[in-house]
């Protein structure tokens, strides 16, 4: 049986739950000490500005009804890091029915366009995480789903800090005015 891969963390993507582009993200572990100096409250912080962006009011208007954001960065062959986003917005009429799915990505907090319309759309751990929260949003009520996550275990993945929690918020909250 293969090792489970390692989810750093998961946070709220906005600190209030209310605004645009509400949901869940989570950090992957591919280069982020090289790339973030291990370092989540700075992650967090870019996250939030990258969607509170101007280049994202767009996005924000669409109301999509959750959102899950992928963090990992890319090494570029000079050696450095790009920071990468990939994000799903769900838009449901109800909460126990299939849902569209739509994504976009960042480098570096700019949206990528899609090229000649092929587009990596995120990896297979990725999708594990998408069906991951599709799953629990299937199997729970509206307001559980929003004040935590779902169980990470049963798709092959360890989720090492988990923020979407009431505990968790304050922990995170506790790191970033040690910032």
């Amino acid at each position: 049986m293969k090792e489970p891969l390692k989810i750093i963390a998961r946070f709220d993507i906005n600190e209030d739950q209310r605004q645009p582009l509400s949901g869940r993200a989570y950090l992957s572990p591919f280069h982020f000490e090289k790339a973030c100096n291990s370092d989540i409250p700075y992650v967090v912080r870019k996250l939030r500005e990258v969607v509170k962006s101007p280049e994202f009011s767009t996005i924000r208007k669409i109301g999509y009804n959750h959102t899950v954001a992928l963090i990992w960065a890319e090494k570029l062959a000079n050696g450095h890091y790009d920071e990468m986003i990939d994000f799903f917005g769900w838009s449901f009429d109800r909460w126990d029915k299939d849902s569209d799915l739509s994504s976009w990505k960042t480098r570096n907090g700019l949206i990528v366009s899609v090229n000649l319309g092929i587009s990596q759309i995120t990896s297979e751990n990725g999708i594990d995480i998408l069906k991951a929260e599709k799953d629990y949003r299937h199997s729970t009520s509206s307001e559980e789903f929003r004040i935590t996550g779902p169980e990470l275990d049963k798709y092959g993945l360890k989720l090492m800090y988990d923020f979407c929690n009431p505990t968790g918020r304050i922990e995170l909250k506790n790191m970033q005015k040690s910032y």
